[in-house]
């Protein structure tokens, strides 16, 4: 199976977030629940509002495109092709990664320096990607998360790689949805 949508890169795109695969009945990048707050933590950075949106992964895919756009961002995910264990599955480690997203070619001659890993699992296959490695599933990998920020050579240029708290309303304890609004604002607004 191939990935349903294409990496949405703007003229002014300066930072490219970077997720794992939709499920198979998502509509867009990070849309398939109110579970992601993906959309609502964007929204409410663009607003500049301290008080988190709800909903706005109901959103049109034009209106998400446009707080992309307002907010020099990018969106694609690291696979490309692949299979699953379970068809309806949401979780990553039920993805058979057959073919990653080649990052290096969807930034290049773009203005993008900074690459946002919305999962940790998006990292990892990142690093085998860069690495040169074969497409592999999460229990085969066994490279470790370096720390945030990092970068990475691309493309004749210094690329930032940092690793965003996950956008879900579960996450590591002390990262509250106010942590998360704040740590991305921070980064998007280039304060790190």
């Amino acid at each position: 199976m191939r990935h349903p949508f294409d990496p949405i890169i703007f003229k002014n795109t300066k930072y490219l977030l970077i997720g794992t695969l939709p499920p198979e009945n998502a509509k867009f990048y990070f849309s398939n629940s109110p579970n992601t707050r993906l959309w609502d933590l964007l929204n409410s950075i663009l607003k500049d509002k301290s008080i988190i949106s709800r909903n706005s992964n109901e959103l049109s895919i034009d209106e998400k495109c446009n707080i992309l756009k307002k907010l020099s961002l990018g969106i694609t995910d690291i696979i490309l092709e692949y299979d699953r264990k379970k068809m309806n599955s949401t979780k990553d480690t039920d993805i058979i990664p057959k073919l990653y997203n080649n990052i290096s070619e969807i930034i290049k001659g773009t203005e993008i320096d900074t690459l946002l890993f919305v999962y940790k699992n998006a990292l990892k296959w990142f690093f085998e990607f860069i690495s040169g490695k074969d497409p592999l599933p999460l229990s085969k990998i066994k490279s470790k998360i370096i720390q945030s920020p990092s970068t990475s050579y691309i493309n004749d240029k210094t690329i930032k790689l940092v690793l965003l708290p996950s956008p879900l309303n579960r996450g590591e304890k002390g990262q509250t949805l106010d942590f998360k609004l704040k740590f991305y604002e921070k980064i998007i607004k280039n304060d790190l």
